[in-house]
């Protein structure tokens, strides 16, 4: 009897926190829009359940502004036979739904983030179906076209533009910033089965670099060693030229097992074959509730003669930064479409 009653009172208060959370939802949502035959609601429950749950997917990243526009418009163009002002409103009460059965969030975080998203569904839709959206000047993008690396300053996400010769082109204020990787990233990250490798420097020479470093080596092994020559200048030895020039074994460079918010960057003329910046597990050291990244303070360029380290991140007009994804379980090669060449540009630089 002791053993029934038990799961009696576990099961009571299963029960119950399920109530429970039916009738915060109930509080907070209202009632369902009633103006909606019964055949109509059927057919746009399906949609807008969908749209909802991308739009909680999304609640904290940048996209989810655009994600809620794009679905207002779809549904209205969708359903054109019913009021505008319904088909938002339904919308918004299945939102309400999914953000307030959420159980990963607590109830005041419910709270916040249905407001920003009231807002987002009451705002009046232009023409195109865009609120207060300028047209870029440039294609722009959320994340970098080949690894998808996100760049975030001030808690904004910072657009990508798209340069000549696939350089990614992200423009920032002298100050941290944060790198985001992917959000399928994670599970690899926490396993330590992915790195993500960077070399940093504030010489466009870098980019001519990995694009010879992208060449078969064995190719044509005279031409190359000359195209590198005539990069790094005279202080490095001719034997040194036949060693690969980026994410070399041996080349990785850290600091702290958390990381210090620091890039380590590279002196093409001196530094050959160039060091990069080798973060994984704990140097990953911002954890949002969608993605996982890394903080950047400073990018530092140390003279090992004389120790003087010089802050890029302050002084620095451009800065250019090549990326690349290493993973244990692939073999370790130079594919050029696995690259990311990315030059930050400084407002006021």
């Amino acid at each position: 009897m002791l053993f029934r009653s038990f799961w009696a009172l576990a099961l009571t208060g299963v029960i119950g926190a399920t109530i429970g959370i039916r009738t915060a939802a109930a509080q907070t949502c209202g009632e369902q829009p009633q103006n909606l035959p019964i055949e109509v609601q059927q057919q746009i429950k399906g949609d807008a359940e969908g749209k909802a749950k991308l739009a909680v997917r999304l609640l904290g990243d940048a996209s989810l502004s655009g994600s809620v526009e794009s679905s207002r418009r779809e549904l209205r163009q969708k359903y054109d036979n019913i009021d505008r002002s319904t088909v938002d409103r339904y919308f918004l009460w299945v939102t309400c739904q999914q953000i307030m059965n959420d159980r990963s969030m607590t109830t005041p975080q419910k709270l916040e983030e249905y407001q920003k998203v009231y807002r987002l569904i009451v705002a009046p839709l232009g023409a195109t179906g865009r609120v207060n959206t300028p047209l870029p000047s440039h294609p722009n993008s959320l994340v970098t076209g080949r690894l998808g690396l996100q760049f975030r300053q001030n808690g904004q996400t910072v657009m990508v533009e798209e340069g000549t010769d696939d350089v990614q082109v992200v423009h920032l204020a002298r100050g941290p910033f944060e790198i985001m990787l992917p959000r399928p990233m994670a599970r690899d990250i926490d396993a330590e089965k992915v790195a993500l490798q960077v070399t940093v420097s504030d010489d466009p020479a870098l980019f001519d670099i990995a694009h010879i470093a992208s060449e078969p080596a064995t190719a044509q092994p005279r031409a190359r060693r000359a195209a590198l020559r005539r990069i790094v200048g005279s202080n490095v030895a001719d034997d040194d030229l036949d060693v690969a020039p980026l994410f070399s074994p041996g080349t990785g460079m850290a600091d702290n097992e958390h990381g210090s918010g620091r890039l380590f960057a590279v002196e093409l003329h001196t530094d050959y074959p160039y060091g990069h910046n080798y973060i994984f597990g704990g140097r990953f050291n911002v954890d949002d509730a969608s993605k996982r990244g890394l903080y950047v303070s400073s990018i530092s360029l140390i003279d090992f003669d004389t120790r003087k380290e010089t802050n890029l991140l302050a002084r620095a007009k451009q800065i250019f930064l090549v990326c690349r994804f290493s993973q244990s379980n692939t073999p370790e090669t130079l594919d050029p479409l696995q690259l990311e060449l990315i030059r930050l540009e400084f407002d006021g630089a």
